[in-house]
Formats: structure tokens, sequence, C-alpha cells
């Protein structure tokens, strides 16, 4: 079942199962700082846990990122290597901007001198499935959809509670 953590006008974050699940409107360092919290929870709540990590970025956020926010991420990795399995980011246009979050992504994993496999995809469905997979036992990749699509429902309005 999905745990909706935070659901902003930016993005949201939830939990399902064992896979973090957000969806990025904007990508802002204190949307970053709500994902180290919600990390920071699990691993408060159940102690060494194994999560992977499913980011999806609706079309319409801006890129490149700022550097701050490219900073906040390099932290998060460091932060979370311990916890975290694989980073999925799912951005559906092509071309300059893809290959934008691309090379955005492979830098903040550099910077961060992890060993978390990092993967960026055009297809929801096959993100869904390389996250899915990263779980023992597997989830079903329809249902990790699902949960992303409850997900992707941006709020009414930017209350700052949970839905």
């Amino acid at each position: 079942m999905l745990q909706v953590r935070c659901r902003e006008t930016e993005f949201s974050i939830g939990v399902f199962d064992h896979c973090v699940l957000v969806v990025w409107r904007e990508i802002t360092v204190v949307g970053i700082q709500q994902l180290m919290r919600t990390l920071q929870e699990l691993r408060n709540e159940n102690g060494d846990i194994k999560l992977a990590l499913l980011g999806l970025v609706e079309a319409e956020c801006t890129v490149p990122v700022s550097s701050d926010c490219m900073r906040a991420s390099t932290d998060l990795l460091k932060r979370f290597e311990h916890n975290l399995l694989k980073n999925t980011v799912v951005y559906a246009r092509n071309g300059f901007a893809s290959a934008t979050v691309r090379s955005q992504l492979m830098t903040s994993a550099a910077d961060s001198k992890t060993d978390i496999p990092q993967i960026v995809t055009a297809s929801l469905l096959e993100g869904c499935a390389l996250t899915a997979s990263a779980m023992e036992p597997a989830l079903l990749p329809a249902d990790v959809a699902e949960a992303v699509a409850r997900l992707r429902v941006a709020p009414a309005s930017s209350s700052g509670q949970a839905g």
C-alpha cells in the first residue's frame, strides 16, 4: 500500500513497500531535503533498511537543476549509501533535456563516490520494472506503476500536509 509522505506543488514523496517514490514537478532543495527526511525516518523505523529509489521527473520540470540541488543530491547519496540499492530516474523527454538529466544524475553519483547504481530511462514501465526487481522478493512492476500513478496526482494547492 502506498504511504504518501508529502504532497506539494513541486514534488510528492511516497513509500511503497521498500520503494521510495518521488514525483518531481520541479526539483528543489526543499524537495531533496524532504526526501532526505523521509529516508531518515525509514532508517530510524527499520534500522538497516534497504530501499530502492524511483524518481519520476515530469516533462514541465526545469532542467538543468541548480548547483544547490546538485549539492543536496550528492549529500543524499552519501548519507544513504548503505540504504539505497538503486536509484532509477524516469524522464520521458528526449534530446538535450534528456542528456542534461542523465549528465546531472551521473555527476551527482560520481561526486558522492558511492556505488549506488544510477539508471535513467524514458519509460515509466521500465523504471518501475527496474525498481521492482531490486527488491527481495521482487515486486510486480504494475504495482509500482500504480503507486506512482496515485502519487503523481498534484495537490490542488500546496498545503504542506501529507495526503
